[in-house]
């Protein structure tokens, strides 16, 4: 009998504290307005009894199997939650579980999983759980015998009032009204239905690969006739989590980058660039730009099947004889990268092992990945394309201390910051090493410099990552820099620029013809154009993006939006 009252109090305790800890992820992730007192009290009997009726049916099993199997799936739910909200503001998508899934292997591995510093209480009921474990045998025997067997039934009758809550609502407010509303966004539907109301819905509105293809936007039709002389070089260098901000950052005396900074003045230099940083992560930064489109917000857009990259600015460049590769100190396999630069038109795709690089940490160091391309320059013929990615600056910033020492960050205490202003101080070194051996030899040469998004920094006192949130929406901005071949200098004051005006400021620059879609502009032209540009299903003027990032207490965010 007392063991049995023992595992009865063990079970109890267990739904209450898992309860709490759900509640908690609630209120860090669904409803963060709210105090965590009001919190509590708005929700936590429901959540109870939700836990009872979920782990009751569980421990009816006379096996414990489904119920360390439920429990790990939801450790494993809350926590990549948390972690991709980190990151990006934002919330999983259903797709992403799946399409990610590897990625997201890849990054436990190597102890690059995006978090916010409060995951501890993920592990608060641990020790009750395996209290019940224990006990299992006298929990499942109790709730067999004297439990009310159709608990499940009443389980499915709670699912069923909350669909009809949401059907007896006002028709505008009701979850799948609210995704599907061109002008409303993802915090809606989670903030008033929760995550799992949110989750159901877009189970609902999963696409096929025919149809996400279809609703890619290319916009309006831009082309090009070619000059008879010689075409240009072009190197493109995608510096990872460089943010716009960190370039004109200071420590102590000294900049944390300052060749990136001395470039600033030097070169064509645009701020703050949107970077389009959505369900496909890194990999959406090439796509968008090689492509000159949007991705997608729930998908990982580098994983579409058959789809043959029609819009890739690579194309008009490999028909004009453009020798095109791709270089990256990761493996091919990451983000499909593989078999989609090939579609897109790169000629050859060199990764970690196709270098034959030692991987240090997380993938090959940048140092040695601009060696390998500064060998490869040595015999290629003009013209030719370069796209390099760099991997050295990656979340969680650590790798570059194991090759880079500079004692220059140690009196910074809190770690995050150290370690990305020694990453980024390290790729600053090696870019203005590169760089300087490109210029020696190649001098007919575009250089572009730019981040692929921003890092995942936000509550830190000594950097906080270049963007701001929108209608539940997260902006971020990098920089770019661009060395022309006649050493052109301008300093953009007045407007953002995109990912998709790469293309459109590329393909001229190389004289070529060419004729693809885009609603980019050309950012060797220094146009101030007043036309709108959309993203998100909105649009946005450029000048009310740059004054959104700057903090203009002339233009609030609110008034960014061109209705």
């Amino acid at each position: 009998m007392t063991k049995r009252w023992a595992a009865i109090a063990i079970a109890v305790l267990f739904l209450a504290v898992n309860t709490l800890k759900v509640a908690i992820f609630d209120h860090l992730l669904v409803y963060p307005s709210l105090t965590m007192s009001l919190c509590l009290q708005s929700g936590i009997i429901t959540k109870f009894i939700v836990m009872c009726f979920l782990f009751i049916a569980l421990w009816r099993m006379k096996n414990p199997f489904f119920c360390i199997l439920f429990y790990c799936l939801q450790l494993a739910y809350l926590f990549a939650n948390l972690s991709y909200h980190a990151a990006s503001e934002g919330y999983l998508h259903v797709t992403q579980y799946l399409g990610l899934f590897s990625e997201a292997l890849e990054l436990f591995k190597h102890s690059a999983i995006p978090h916010g510093g409060a995951l501890g209480f993920l592990l608060f009921d641990a020790p009750l759980f395996a209290g019940v474990l224990l006990l299992y045998r006298e929990i499942s025997l109790f709730n067999r015998r004297f439990v009310f067997k159709k608990t499940p039934l009443l389980f499915a009758a709670f699912l069923v009032s909350f669909v009809y809550k949401w059907q007896t609502a006002d028709a505008a407010e009701r979850p799948m009204a609210i995704l599907n509303d061109k002008y409303s966004c993802d915090n809606n539907v989670v903030h008033k239905y929760g995550l799992l109301a949110y989750n159901v819905i877009d189970l609902l509105k999963l696409q096929d690969s025919k149809s996400r293809i279809n609703s890619l936007d290319y916009g309006t039709e831009f082309s090009g006739r070619g000059a008879r002389e010689a075409h240009p070089n072009i190197i493109m260098v995608q510096v990872e989590s460089m943010d716009a901000r960190v370039v004109n950052t200071r420590h102590g005396n000294a900049w944390v980058t300052p060749f990136l900074h001395s470039l600033s003045n030097s070169s064509v230099y645009y701020p703050y660039v949107l970077s389009f940083h959505k369900a496909g992560s890194t990999s959406d930064c090439e796509f968008s730009i090689i492509n000159s489109v949007e991705p997608f917000d729930d998908y990982p857009a580098m994983k579409l099947r058959n789809y043959d990259y029609p819009n890739s600015m690579l194309k008009p460049l490999v028909n004009a004889g453009y020798d095109v590769s791709a270089f990256h100190g990761n493996r091919g396999v990451y983000f499909n990268r593989n078999i989609a630069f090939k579609k897109m038109g790169f000629k050859t795709f060199y990764d970690l092992f196709a270098m034959e690089l030692p991987e240090k940490g997380w993938g090959a160091c940048d140092g040695e990945v601009f060696d390998f391309v500064a060998g490869k320059l040595k015999t290629q013929s003009d013209p030719f394309f370069y796209y390099i990615i760099t991997m050295s600056s990656h979340e969680p910033f650590s790798a570059a201390s194991a090759y880079y020492a500079t004692g220059l960050f140690d009196d910074i205490p809190d770690e995050t910051a150290r370690n990305y202003f020694r990453s980024m101080s390290y790729v600053d070194v090696q870019l203005e090493r590169f760089v300087k051996k490109v210029r020696e030899t190649r001098e007919n040469t575009y250089i572009f410099i730019y981040g692929d998004h921003a890092p995942p920094i936000t509550d830190n006192v000594f950097f906080k990552r270049a963007s701001f949130i929108e209608k539940g929406r997260l902006f971020e901005f990098v920089p770019l820099f661009i060395i022309t071949p006649d050493c052109a200098v301008y300093k953009e004051t007045l407007q953002a620029a995109l990912f998709v005006d790469f293309a459109s400021t590329i393909l001229p620059a190389s004289k070529t013809d060419f004729a693809i879609r885009s609603y980019g502009k050309d950012l060797l032209a220094f146009s101030h154009e007043k036309s709108p540009v959309p993203y998100g299903g909105e649009t946005y003027l450029r000048r009310n993006l740059f004054n959104g990032i700057r903090g203009s207490e002339n233009h609030a965010i609110a008034d960014n939006l061109v209705k």
